[in-house]
This record gives C-alpha cells, sequence and structure tokens, in this order.
C-alpha cells in the first residue's frame, strides 16, 4: 500500500527538520511518537529517507545545520516536490533477502540480496554476473559437479560447499576444495582452494577463510575488524537498507561482534548499542541511524 501524498508530505518536512539538527541534540521525541502511530507513517518516512539518499539532495538542501529557532517547520516547495518525484521513482525497488534456491540435485545456492546470477542446468553452470554466492554441492544427495563463471574466472567445485563474491573479489572453501582457472590464460594451470582456504582475486593470493566468510557460512554474524560501513554492506547483502544520518563516518572502527544468528535486525540493533547510536526500526523499510 503507498502512503498518501499528504503522509509523504508531511513524513517529507519531519526528515528536512531531522537532518537538519545538530548532531549532539537529543532524538526529537515528536518524530518518534509520529513513527509509532500508525505502520503507514514507518513506510513513507522511509519512503523519503530513500529518496533523499538517492538523490544526495540532503547535500544540496542542507549547507549547514541552522539553529533551531532559525528551522522554519515549513519544508521548501522545490525540494518537496523534488522528494516526492524520488520517492516515486525509488517506489518498489527496496532489496529482498533471498531464500536458499535448489539449482538441481544435490545443489543449493542463496544469493545475495544484489545479486545478478543465471543457472544453465545443461551444462551445470553457474553464471554470475553480480553479488554473492553461497553454494553446497551434497555428493551424498546426488549432487554433481557444477561450474560457476564470474568475469573471466571459472570455479569448478569438487564436491564442495563454498562462495563466490563478486563484491568482495573473492572466494572462499568451506568444504572439499574447487580449481580455479582464468579464460584469459587457458593454458595455466587451475588455483586448487581447499577447504578453509580463501583466494583474494585482485592478488591472486591464497589464505584463511575470514570472519565475514565464516559467518555466512554458520548462519551467524561475525563483525570482527570492520569498519561501520564495511559492515553495513554486508548486512544490506541480506536484504536490509540503512540510512546514515548526521556526522557518523563509515570509515569508525566497529567494535568486534559475534551474534548468533544471521538477522539484518540483529545485527543493526547490537551496532547502535555498541556505538550509542540512535536507531529507528521502519520494519520491512530498513533502519535509520543518527548519533
Amino acid at each position: 500500500m503507498k502512503p498518501t501524498t499528504e503522509l509523504l508530505e508531511e513524513a517529507a518536512r519531519r526528515y528536512l527538520r531531522e537532518s537538519t539538527v545538530s548532531p549532539d541534540a537529543p532524538p526529537d521525541a515528536t518524530l518518534d511518537a509520529w513513527l509509532d502511530a500508525a505502520p503507514e507513517h514507518r513506510l513513507a518516512y522511509a519512503q523519503v529517507c530513500a529518496a533523499w539518499f538517492a538523490s544526495d539532495a540532503e547535500i544540496m538542501a542542507v549547507p549547514s545545520a541552522p539553529r533551531r529557532s532559525e528551522r522554519s517547520a515549513r519544508m521548501p516547495l522545490w525540494a518537496l516536490g523534488f522528494a516526492m518525484l524520488m520517492v516515486a521513482m525509488v517506489w518498489g525497488m527496496r532489496p529482498q533477502a533471498q531464500a536458499p534456491q535448489v539449482l538441481a540435485d544435490g545443489v543449493v545456492a542463496k544469493l545475495s540480496s544484489n545479486a545478478q546470477a543465471d543457472f544453465n542446468a545443461a551444462n551445470r553452470r553457474l553464471l554470475l554476473t553480480r553479488g554473492r554466492a553461497w553454494i553446497d554441492v551434497n555428493a551424498a544427495d546426488g549432487g554433481a559437479a557444477i561450474e560457476v563463471e564470474w568475469g573471466a574466472w571459472r570455479v569448478r567445485d569438487i564436491g564442495t560447499r563454498f562462495v563466490v563474491d563478486g563484491d568482495r573479489q573473492r572466494i572462499a572453501v568451506y568444504a572439499g576444495a574447487v580449481e580455479l582457472s582464468d579464460s584469459r590464460d587457458p593454458g595455466k594451470s587451475p588455483i586448487r582452494i581447499g577447504a578453509g582456504e580463501a583466494i583474494d582475486l585482485n592478488r591472486l593470493q591464497l589464505g584463511p577463510v575470514d570472519a565475514l566468510e565464516q559467518g555466512l557460512d554458520r548462519g551467524q554474524w561475525i563483525l570482527v575488524n570492520q569498519s561501520l560501513g564495511a559492515a553495513i554492506a554486508e548486512i544490506e547483502r541480506e536484504g536490509a537498507r540503512v540510512w546514515l544520518l548526521g556526522d557518523i563516518q563509515p570509515d569508525s572502527k566497529l567494535p568486534n561482534l559475534i551474534l548468533p544468528d544471521r538477522i539484518p535486525a540483529t545485527a543493526l540493533r547490537a551496532i547502535c548499542a555498541q556505538m550509542v547510536l540512535h536507531c529507528r526500526d521502519l520494519g520491512p523499510l530498513g533502519f535509520v541511524m543518527r548519533r
């Protein structure tokens, strides 16, 4: 259900007031009350956040944070109209977490929310053009070898569980082994990657499976030695959306977090608690964070 024009206008006004507040100001209790009053209010506010972040209009409209007494409660008409236009453009573009899917007998894949992939059952090849694909090939369930193609790279499994991560330019193996080859250099011997190993495709350097990869395989959040921006990027690949307001720096060091599930809201609430951030849960449309 789309919010009414009146609700979107009210949400846009409240968002503009919130975005111009000094970072050391306490949270706006009237905004909290308005968001809690009805699900439609949270939906409208989330769409305005999405529109503003998609357009970078926040930077143009808010060059500085004036004192409360100087701020007008009325949103400039051009900014309101622009936000409404962007809401229309981004409606329906929210990321969705993807459930595991059976590609073939004994082969299960789980794709990140931003992934684009196509599986050819005839030649048992998964073409990954964007995002991340976690794959489990179980020979006991009849799973035969498959190949993952990402750019020029070819990853052939040997009865295994592994992930091809195009976003991070990494391949990690949890069980069994894979062979990595480069279609640009067909005469070169494949690189074998065994259980517990990962390879950085930028440097073609083998190393251990890292914390983010371990968390993915275990169904947990293992956010160790990560920046806030890197952690949020990983969370968003599970279908969440996060809006940062004020002076929150994405390169801020995140305290180490190990959490028992892979639910985005669990990680976001823990991050807010550890970094002393004010967070608003807008339901399926994501979280808003500010100091």
